[in-house]
């Protein structure tokens, strides 16, 4: 098997979101916290993937694939990486355990654009 630069696996950062409480008591949501990292391997979904996908309601652009599951995600968690100055977040729409012996973990993701700031908002009110 012969691997190109940027196939092998790549640290990503799990971010969750974080919720809060504004001075008036309305749910507010707070941003993005970090919980830790995961090491995988990001291809992009596979077009009967996507299909599948879209049908159910949650669009899918890429796959994130996690050995050894010790800081497993959950859908709705966000996963971050930094490629030198740039940084790229994943929405995960979902996620599959083949096989069910918890050896990997697939996560189906979203590539968004619109979550690079919420990482480095600050925060506006009281963690919950």
């Amino acid at each position: 098997m012969f691997l190109v630069p940027g196939q092998g696996f790549q640290t990503f950062t799990r971010l969750t979101r974080k919720t809060a409480v504004t001075g008036m008591g309305r749910p507010w949501g707070g941003g993005l916290q970090e919980q830790g990292t995961i090491d995988g391997i990001l291809t992009n979904a596979d077009p009967r993937e996507v299909e599948q996908w879209q049908q159910d309601g949650h669009p899918v652009t890429h796959k994130v694939v996690q050995w050894l599951t010790d800081n497993q995600a959950s859908p709705q968690d966000v996963l971050a990486l930094s490629n030198g100055g740039t940084t790229r977040t994943f929405l995960i729409q979902g996620l599959r355990n083949p096989g069910e012996l918890g050896h990997c973990t697939v996560y189906y993701c979203e590539e968004r654009r619109d979550l690079n700031g919420l990482y480095q908002q600050p925060d506006r009110g009281t963690d919950i």
